[in-house]
């Protein structure tokens, strides 16, 4: 199940629940998940664990970007608008507000790799179906028990 979708043509990045390992802390759920990054040029994935707050945190990216669109028009070369999952503790991306939007993955926070996607998106389509992934990841995980 995709709970974060970031595409345009071959060029996508998707974040799926990755079967049904599930670690439980005293503060939070952890849910092995697998991202996946695709282009005409490079493509790999990466698994590894996120909190259910993460996921969450994600939606209130989307949000923020629904009530202030005018973040995406930020100028180039500035600071990415998100970092998921947020603790440098695993693989993960970032969002840059340039147009067209770029979107830098990284293997890993002691990794020196990161590939980069440039993807024109519709930012209305982006956001609905965003919220529409999360909405129904949390739904899954609450029937699940989690």
């Amino acid at each position: 199940m995709d709970i974060i979708r970031i595409a345009e043509g071959t060029d996508s990045l998707v974040v799926s629940l990755d079967g049904g390992e599930v670690v439980e802390d005293r503060d939070d759920f952890w849910h092995r998940v697998r991202m996946e990054i695709s282009s005409d040029f490079v493509g790999g994935n990466l698994s590894f664990m996120v909190a259910r707050s993460d996921i969450l945190g994600w939606g209130e990216f989307l949000e923020r970007l629904e009530r202030e669109p005018g973040l995406l028009d930020a100028s180039e070369g500035g600071p990415p608008l998100v970092v998921w999952p947020y603790q440098d503790r695993t693989p993960y991306f970032q969002v840059y507000p340039e147009d067209p939007l770029r979107v830098e993955v990284v293997g890993s926070p002691m990794s020196w790799v990161r590939v980069s996607l440039s993807l024109d998106i519709d930012v209305d389509e982006f956001v609905r179906s965003g919220k529409e992934l999360v909405e129904e990841a949390i739904r899954k995980l609450e029937r699940d028990g989690f």
